[in-house]
């Protein structure tokens, strides 16, 4: 679970940085 966790967060670094 922790890490589905941390790779929800990359993910959404990844998007949030794709986004910009």
């Amino acid at each position: 679970m922790k890490r589905l966790g941390q790779n929800i967060s990359t993910d959404f670094l990844v998007a949030m940085n794709l986004h910009r």
